[in-house]
């Protein structure tokens, strides 16, 4: 369902997802015909953060204290890890890549390097696939497992990044996505985050991109402290059973 100039205001928040009577929103989502600037600045107006966290001193305080948790229990398999990819293929340990964070604002973001030096040299920006062949044989069990994301402990150290919230996309994505999805750019009302509910909600990797963003717009409305605690209990499990990991 594509609505049209006409469409009123009520509407298109029922069909972008945000109708909580609805048992399954994510059906139902608001598409643009064409690109429109003027109605992302709208949506950005019309949405915001969780009043729970306006204050974003407590989420930061919280995401502190995790990361020292999390260096203290994979400093070890992170060291061992960073000599299995010297070992085992060409190329540096970590790979770089400018993602799109708070409020629109460009940072460098870490990973394990998991695949070939050369995978998009001809192709250019393309999601990997569950049978990617530009993926390296550890490359691969990284991916699966999420511990190529395990560098991105440093992106929440320097404040780029929090431990719970959107994934971050790559500039070319938020451009080609902002032009096709009402409320895109409402992602960015946040820190994006090393897991967050997408990814607890079977959307990760190469999925829907539609259900990707209504779960992340639910993130953006519905936040708390319960809701991150939520998150981070269920994402081993949800890594552990998701075959979309790749």
């Amino acid at each position: 369902m594509i609505p049209s100039e006409t469409t009123s205001t009520s509407d298109k928040l029922r069909v972008s997802g945000f109708d909580s009577q609805k048992s399954n929103p994510r059906r139902r989502f608001l598409r643009f015909d064409a690109p429109e600037p003027n109605r992302q600045t709208e949506s950005i107006q019309r949405f915001s953060p969780s009043p729970a966290w306006r204050n974003a001193s407590v989420k930061r305080i919280g995401d502190l204290l995790i990361c020292c948790l999390a260096f203290a229990l994979f400093a070890l398999p992170m060291l061992i890890l960073a000599l299995l990819i010297k070992l085992t293929s060409r190329g540096p340990v970590f790979y770089s890549q400018e993602r799109i964070g708070l409020s629109g604002t460009t940072f460098t973001m870490w990973k394990f390097r998991s695949m070939v030096v050369t995978a998009e040299e001809k192709t250019g920006p393309v999601w990997a696939t569950r049978n990617d062949c530009r993926r390296t044989w550890l490359g691969t069990k990284m991916r699966r497992t999420g511990l190529d994301e395990l560098p991105q402990l440093f992106n929440v150290l320097r404040g780029e990044m929090s431990i719970v919230g959107p994934r971050p996309e790559r500039p070319y994505f938020v451009e080609r996505f902002s032009r096709q999805l009402a409320y895109y750019d409402c992602r960015h009302l946040v820190k994006p985050g090393i897991t967050g509910w997408a990814q607890v909600n079977r959307c990760r990797g190469n999925t829907s991109i539609e259900d990707r963003l209504v779960c992340d717009l639910e993130y953006v409305q519905h936040q708390s402290v319960a809701m991150d605690l939520q998150i981070l209990l269920v994402t081993p499990f949800a890594i552990w059973t998701d075959s979309n990991g790749h």
